[in-house]
């Protein structure tokens, strides 16, 4: 049991990085007004011609700023997405070579509560949460393994329900670097700095402009080290739209994500994310 915990613990984890990395409006999300005029000025700042930006000479490029609007429509806008306060995902995980299959479920609550769900074979039930301040995993013999330190403000920061704090640094450290292929799209390719000795790239398609590809560059002991995050299968729900289909990949490991739906303002109480009050600190 210990080692199937252990296993399921790793798969767990894995796969919230996937979700977590989902894009869910972070460029098409109204921020709180007193921030409202924060990212407006920082976008307006945003280099507007190529050359400003970083990008190759020879091409000629959007701006930054014209990237961003435009991923910011073709996600729904922003009157779609300040609409909504909670939501519900359903989906499964899928090992690379498909011979598993794992029944996942993803809460959110606005401003900044989330639980994964995750059940594995032989009914065993997982989940990971965050209510704001703490986060933990909870195992399947009542007991829960806290979030601490640089992961716990990772786990907290990426539980915003609306990321205005990330279109705040996109906005700010953002540069379009130029045009890359991903896959058999062509994408406009935007740098930034989620945080210190950290990198992230952006991928939008230069037809649809949705975000269909991220590579985030993380510091090991070991030295740096990139997660890849492919998007595919766009689907409208509500006015906007989400990624159905999504596979992440880091050295060498691959995780797909399939949603089968998704279900805006659905009834979320916040006892759901509530610490038993009696479980063992494992």
């Amino acid at each position: 049991m210990h080692t199937q915990l252990k296993r399921a613990l790793a798969i767990l984890a894995a796969a919230v990085i996937v979700l977590l990395l989902m894009p869910r409006g972070v460029l098409s999300q109204t921020p709180p007004a007193s921030n409202a005029s924060m990212v407006s000025e920082k976008i307006a700042a945003a280099p507007s011609d190529a050359k400003a930006a970083g990008a190759t000479p020879d091409a000629e490029l959007p701006s930054l700023k014209d990237i961003l609007e435009r991923a910011q429509k073709a996600v729904g806008g922003e009157e779609a997405w300040k609409s909504v306060n909670t939501r519900l995902m359903k989906g499964v995980y899928q090992s690379e070579d498909s011979s598993s299959f794992v029944a996942m479920e993803i809460y959110q609550k606005s401003p900044d509560k989330t639980m994964y769900k995750m059940k594995l074979q032989q009914d065993i039930v997982m989940r990971d949460i965050c209510d704001g301040k703490t986060a933990w995993i909870e195992d399947p013999r009542g007991g829960y393994h806290e979030y601490s330190g640089a992961a716990l403000a990772s786990r907290i920061r990426r539980s915003q329900f609306s990321e205005q704090a990330n279109m705040v640094l996109i906005a700010a450290t953002g540069k379009v670097l130029g045009v890359e292929k991903t896959g058999t799209h062509n994408a406009y390719v935007i740098e930034y700095s989620p945080q210190k000795n950290e990198t992230a790239k952006l991928f939008f398609d230069t037809e649809t402009g949705l975000e269909i590809h991220t590579e985030d560059t993380f510091m090991s002991p070991e030295g740096p080290y990139v997660v890849k995050l492919d998007m595919e299968d766009y689907r409208e729900v509500d006015g906007m739209k989400f990624p159905f289909r999504m596979k992440r990949t880091e050295k060498g490991a691959v995780i797909n994500i399939r949603l089968t739906a998704v279900k805006n303002n659905y009834p979320i109480e916040d006892e759901l994310f509530a610490k038993p009050a009696t479980a063992p600190k494992q």
